[in-house]
């Protein structure tokens, strides 16, 4: 299921040539990056609609957050209070 979904992204993106995405949702957001992982000609803008100390995802995924989440041009949470934990937990600042 993974796959066909990563697969769709990128036929997606080299059908569309996309400016600009904005991606939501924790696993969509990793998806996406990573799809979008080797075209530097896309901005990306991922956005964390939930509070991360709260919503757990499970560490595999977890990890490739934090990671990848650097490729993103802007990462977006939903609050203030959020602002000082994402970058400790993404690298984000």
């Amino acid at each position: 299921k993974q796959i066909k979904k990563f697969k769709y992204f990128k036929t997606s993106l080299i059908h569309n040539s996309p400016d600009v995405i904005i991606s939501f949702g924790d696993k969509t957001n990793i998806e996406v990056l990573i799809a979008c992982f080797f075209n530097n000609k896309i901005k990306l803008i991922v956005s964390e609609q939930s509070d991360l100390r709260m919503h757990k995802i499970n560490s595999r995924l977890n990890f490739l957050r934090s990671y990848i989440y650097n490729k993103a041009q802007y990462v977006v949470v939903i609050s203030e209070g959020l602002f000082d934990f994402v970058p400790q937990d993404i690298g984000h600042g």
